[in-house]
């Protein structure tokens, strides 16, 4: 029954309230339950905010909540009728910015590949900070690592992404990615060891994914997984090709052609899967090179470098992400055993670099060693290490609370 807690829905137009039920069957559902748990508990602010992080794990954003509790405008032709008394749960969300306050806000607060998969953004409330097209551009321009590129780790996570205190965290379901580089280039075990801590609490994940330079010491001793490596880069101002380069790149160049692309045909996954069955990749390798289809169909910063032989058959590919203002980075590439042409790759090598010259960057970043064979073949080109990477992976096994919405849908 409604009282002066309450929500009354006014009686025009029904026909359109039923409609926006059906269509929004869980949000009804939660802003009522939250009316009927308002009167139970007594809410300060802190505890209310806690409230909705653990328990309802902030998987809706704060536009749709906030739009509920404050009743203020129609929506979709459902009209509310607004309490005279405060509702409890008021206190919870006037401390939350008034950006979150309207849809268009919101809107002009996406990134482009989170408005291209039609998903309105969700932060946190305890500790991240939803990344904004204004954060992304500054992101990018201090970028030195493919994992600073939002759009790139994002598509390939299928993440939400988050900035905090100059890192980067990536989340959904039951996992957490934290990118241990800071932006500001400033590495510290001590800041490392606070958001690793932050992280944690906040989004309780089951799984946790570190990248940086070095493993926290509070992981180090419980990695599930660990991988060390280096990451590799080409000055292209400081590095003299080799004579010897420059012939095989000349002798390619007369068996095959290159094209930039921007897509994928069914030639490069024939390539790919040939690539997978041949090479002994690291599992997260074989992952990205899985995920490049996809990748590649979503993003707008990316370049595919093809060799073509007379025939017009597909004999190599790189794949390039020009997002970061410094560098371009090399994701994968890979060559045709079957329709093989010596000297592919270095085509492609030497293509790479007018590519990066050609978008204004003066390095390309070329990922990790990987393995000896790969590792040789960028050393080749003048590639040096110059940063190292670490990787870890932790299991903490939380129960999550999320799945008391599910069951909130099915009940009320």
């Amino acid at each position: 029954m409604p009282d002066s807690h309450h929500t009354v829905l006014s009686n025009r137009p029904r026909q359109n309230c039923l409609e926006h039920h059906q269509k929004h069957p869980l949000k009804i559902s939660l802003l009522y339950s939250l009316s009927y748990i308002s009167h139970f508990l007594e809410f300060d602010r802190s505890a209310g905010r806690n409230l909705i992080a653990e328990t309802f794990y902030c998987r809706l954003d704060f536009y749709h909540v906030k739009k509920y509790w404050d009743l203020r405008n129609e929506r979709d032709g459902c009209p509310y009728q607004k309490s005279t008394n405060p509702h409890p749960l008021d206190k919870i969300f006037e401390g939350i910015p008034v950006e979150f306050s309207t849809p268009a806000t919101i809107t002009e607060g996406l990134l482009p590949f989170q408005k291209s998969f039609g998903k309105l953004a969700r932060t946190k409330i305890i500790l991240a900070k939803m990344i904004r097209p204004s954060d992304e551009e500054d992101i990018l321009r201090r970028a030195y690592v493919p994992e600073h590129i939002v759009s790139l780790m994002a598509l390939l996570s299928k993440g939400e992404p988050f900035l905090v205190e100059d890192h980067l965290i990536f989340a959904k379901d039951n996992w957490v990615i934290l990118v241990g580089y800071p932006l500001d280039g400033l590495f510290s075990q001590e800041r490392c060891e606070r958001l690793l801590t932050q992280a944690v609490e906040t989004f309780r994940p089951e799984y946790l994914w570190f990248i940086g330079p070095e493993i926290p010491l509070s992981l180090a001793g419980n990695c599930k997984e660990r991988q060390t490596d280096q990451y590799y880069r080409f000055e292209i101002g400081q590095t003299k090709v080799k004579s010897s380069l420059q012939k095989m790149v000349e002798k390619a160049s007369h068996e095959l052609r290159v094209e930039r692309a921007t897509s994928i045909s069914k030639d490069h996954h024939k390539l790919i899967s040939e690539a997978l069955k041949r090479e002994k990749l690291p599992p997260r390798i074989k992952e990205l090179y899985r995920a490049m289809p996809d990748y590649v169909a979503h993003s707008s910063s990316v370049c595919v470098l093809n060799a073509l032989d007379k025939k017009g058959r597909l004999c190599a590919f790189y794949i390039v992400e020009l997002a970061a203002k410094d560098f371009s980075t090399y994701l994968i590439g890979t060559h045709s055993k079957i329709n093989y042409v010596p000297h592919a790759s270095d085509l492609l090598f030497f293509e790479m670099i007018h590519l990066t010259v050609d978008h204004g960057k003066n390095r390309i970043n070329l990922g990790l060693g990987v393995n000896e064979g790969i590792r040789r073949f960028k050393e080749k080109w003048g590639g040096k290490a110059f940063l190292n990477y670490e990787f870890c992976e932790r299991f903490y096994g939380y129960t999550r609370t999320v799945s008391l919405i599910k069951s909130l849908e099915g009940k009320l």
